[in-house]
């Protein structure tokens, strides 16, 4: 991905600010969110709500990072259902490469 910035989920709004910031940003071509970082802080509906109304507002390619977790926090079959749900949303790229 060429000028690509990577965005983390720390609290919501902090979220909104860096990806109206890397929205704006002539530079940056792409952006990238790390799901498992809302994955780690949020309900599943709180997770789709919030991607949801982001991705409305951008007008950036957008990917969305999304690697089997490592570290044992997600079952097989949970991974598969997040990956069912996340590819119904509009204007987002599913990148599921670890």
């Amino acid at each position: 991905m060429s000028n690509c910035i990577d965005i983390y989920f720390k609290d919501y709004e902090s979220f909104l600010e860096s990806l109206e910031a890397a929205d704006r940003n002539e530079d940056i071509e792409e952006i990238r969110i790390h799901f498992l970082s809302l994955y780690k802080k949020m309900d599943p509906l709180q997770q789709i709500l919030v991607l949801q109304m982001s991705l409305n507002k951008l007008h950036k390619k957008c990917f969305l990072y999304f690697p089997f977790p490592s570290d044992g926090s997600m079952t097989k079959d949970l991974y598969q259902t997040y990956v069912r749900e996340l590819k119904k949303l509009k204007n987002v790229y599913l990148d599921l490469d670890s």
